[in-house]
């Protein structure tokens, strides 16, 4: 199913922040934690919504806990 939404609402970051709020409460986890955003979990919301992703959730979400480089490499090959 494709995304369609007005013309300029991806440019806005608080359409996207919204949305990436919405996924992760629909797909029940907290969107803070970086462990949650398995790559199946990366994959599900660029299914949903293909204008997004992991860079996308890493810079609207900054009070995501910062992950250290291992549990970004294992969010990337989960």
């Amino acid at each position: 199913m494709r995304d369609i939404r007005p013309r300029g609402f991806w440019a806005d970051k608080d359409n996207k922040r919204k949305i990436i709020l919405e996924f992760a409460q629909q797909q029940g986890f907290d969107p803070t934690q970086p462990a949650n955003w398995t790559t199946e979990m990366n994959a599900k919301l660029r299914q949903q919504h293909s204008k997004l992703g992991l860079k996308d959730v890493l810079e609207l979400l900054p009070e995501m806990q910062r992950p250290d480089i291992c549990t970004v490499l294992s969010m990337l090959s989960d």
